[in-house]
């Protein structure tokens, strides 16, 4: 008797018992000992206890603590595997649970843990007629009654199918929202590689990490106390070689990847201070596979060195300070500079007030293996417009004009700048002839191309959730298209992945996942540049005093502008739908809707509109193990 007692298997059970006592079968309401939450199912398969096995592994409530508690699916997917393996070696049904491990591996992306509640994401995925969607159903409505849990799925669905997204894949890359740099390789040179900073506004130190792009692997790891308020990082083409900016005591470190030691600047035979304001690695390695490194001071004094050996060692490349404000960006793969600053140089209106003043933002692009200036060109720093399509340069104190905040050039057999300037993104067709200066200032009227207007282009690639993206398809300026894609107004870094057509998107201050988009995918809805206009029409429509626009969308088919917009009737109690069509606003028939929206969406070269409307059901037992007050989202085509 005494040999039963203490006999693994008795122990276990009696360690389960406790537990089932103490939360009295509610899994979920154990609290969090450090202990329980990552051992429970181990005990439960060493005791044999098969009906406290079930128990805990269909309670998603349980699993959902323990998710929340280790911050990551890796341990309740453990679980699972470890189950499923018992469940084999002893005949049992496992395929249930197969299926269930099976939705966490596919949607395991998606599911961001500080935010969604696990019951949710098995509404929103599960098959209709599963055992995990009734038992998460159950669950759902039990939580609804007794803490006021809110949740929703799908009832129905659109028999077409959905269009292909271009995301492509997650990555869990930091823990803190504070980590918001990321820098990637070039895949070309066969080291795929991103660096990043873990906690790096912490007062105690940060820690600088470099990882394998696919797999995640951690190739370098550097901690220090010193780093502190970590404010740019840096990696080579190649992946070997990183940098990074503690503003802390204002210099840059620079490591190899690969060996994990400090790489000193030097001049001649001693080691020098590295306090730059910018520093950048070329995309570009020479035939003697040397790294060049450009940096920038702050009084803007511009210096090309290069990595030789375990030393980096300045070379006979530099330009005098040109300005502290200065702007740069390696072009055409690294062979070329791009530079640019505002001129503090006026002209046209010599008034005696400087904001009175035309200024203009001068740009060099510079060759990098011969370092000579190839062109210098002036654009204006302020615009305003003249017409609907056309803009000419201004003082800054007129209160419609836009200043340049954004500069990228698009090289191929011909040079074309692309300028933001606030809300309006536009062309200049450079020609290529070389060691000239041109002066765009007299002429931008005539000169610049307008291609597309949104609120507040901060830089041409994020836009307060817009993301302006343009790619070069063919040599011609007509042939330049752009593509317009939504995303979260805040605290997202885009990036392209270096040497491919992928996007990178960062999501700091949400998930810490990082998201990479295919911009060839198939279903994407690129733009042609062509003389469009920019003005957003006013529609001379009178609607009766009693009227009321719900919801209003707007779109370009076939370059043709359409507007629609849903007005409530409050005269006759009724919901149209008014569309119009054309740059003079062509009113097409009403169309009364039997039934209530909330939005309407258009799509540019889309054919159709999608209307969006919610509802609270009136029929209770429209889900028949579903009692409680519920509400329905009703999409239409």
């Amino acid at each position: 008797s005494n040999d039963v007692h203490q006999s693994p298997q008795f122990l276990h059970k009696t360690l389960l018992e406790s537990y089932s006592l103490e939360c009295k079968g509610s899994w979920s309401s154990y609290p969090n000992d450090s202990y329980c939450y990552q051992y429970l199912v181990y005990h439960a398969i060493q005791a044999g206890s098969d009906g406290i096995l079930q128990d805990i592994l269909t309670d998603f409530n349980w699993m959902d603590k323990k998710v929340k508690i280790f911050k990551s699916l890796s341990y309740l997917k453990l679980d699972l595997k470890i189950y499923i393996q018992y469940l084999k070696q002893t005949n049992q049904i496992w395929q249930t649970f197969d299926g269930l491990l099976h939705l966490f591996n596919q949607y395991q992306s998606s599911f961001h843990i500080s935010t969604m509640n696990l019951i949710q994401l098995l509404l929103m995925v599960s098959k209709s007629d599963d055992w995990i969607i009734k038992r998460a159903l159950e669950l759902a409505c039990k939580n609804k009654e007794s803490q006021g849990s809110s949740y929703w799925k799908i009832t129905a669905y659109d028999e077409e199918k959905t269009s292909k997204s271009c995301w492509i894949i997650s990555k869990i890359i930091a823990a803190s929202k504070t980590d918001n740099l990321l820098a990637c390789s070039y895949s070309w040179y066969g080291n795929l590689r991103i660096i990043h900073t873990v906690n790096k506004d912490v007062s105690n130190g940060s820690s600088i990490i470099v990882k394998d792009y696919r797999t995640l692997d951690i190739v370098f790891h550097q901690y220090s106390q010193a780093f502190r308020n970590i404010d740019a990082v840096r990696i080579s083409a190649d992946g070997r070689i990183l940098a990074f900016h503690c503003n802390w005591v204002s210099n840059w470190f620079v490591y190899d990847v690969e060996t994990n030691e400090p790489i000193p600047f030097m001049d001649s035979i001693k080691e020098i201070n590295s306090c730059f304001k910018e520093l950048e690695f070329s995309p570009l390695l020479d035939n003697y596979n040397y790294l060049t490194i450009m940096t920038i001071s702050k009084s803007g004094f511009i210096q090309i060195w290069e990595l030789q050996g375990k030393q980096i060692h300045p070379t006979n490349k530099s330009i005098a300070s040109l300005h502290n404000t200065l702007n740069y960006q390696f072009i055409s793969h690294g062979s070329e500079l791009l530079l640019w600053w505002q001129n503090p140089q006026s002209r046209g209106i010599n008034l005696s007030v400087d904001q009175n003043k035309i200024y203009e933002y001068e740009i060099q692009i510079w060759n990098m293996e011969t370092w000579q200036c190839q062109q210098t060109i002036q654009v204006p720093a302020s615009i305003i417009p003249i017409n609907e399509n056309q803009f000419e340069p201004s003082i800054y104190t007129i209160k419609t004009s836009r200043r340049l905040n954004s500069l990228q050039v698009l090289a191929t057999n011909e040079t074309i700048l692309a300028l933001a300037y606030n809300d309006v993104l536009g062309l200049l067709k450079v020609p290529s002839h070389q060691f000239t200066d041109l002066d765009f200032v007299p002429q931008f009227t005539n000169s610049f191309q307008p291609i597309v207007k949104c609120s507040n282009i901060e830089h041409l690639q994020s836009n307060q959730g817009l993301l302006i993206l343009i790619l070069n398809l063919d040599s011609g300026l007509t042939q330049y298209k752009y593509l317009k894609i939504e995303f979260p107004k805040s605290g997202n870094m885009f990036m392209f992945m270096p040497g491919s057509d992928h996007l990178l998107v960062y999501d700091y201050s949400g998930s810490q996942h990082l998201y990479e988009y295919n911009l060839q995918a198939n279903d994407l809805h690129w733009q042609s540049i062509g003389s469009k206009p920019l003005t957003e029409y006013q529609l001379k429509t009178t609607y009766h005093i009693q009227d009321e626009v719900v919801a209003m969308s707007y779109a370009y088919i076939d370059n043709i502008p359409l507007i629609a917009k849903i007005v409530k009737c409050k005269r006759l109690q009724s919901l149209k739908l008014k569309i119009y069509l054309g740059h003079q606003g062509k009113a097409l028939p009403d169309f009364t809707l039997p039934q209530a929206y909330d939005q309407c969406i258009a799509y540019d070269d889309y054919q159709s509109l999608v209307l969006v409307g919610a509802h609270r059901c009136q029929i209770d037992d429209c889900i028949t193990t579903n009692t409680t007050p519920h509400w329905h989202i009703r999409v239409s085509q």
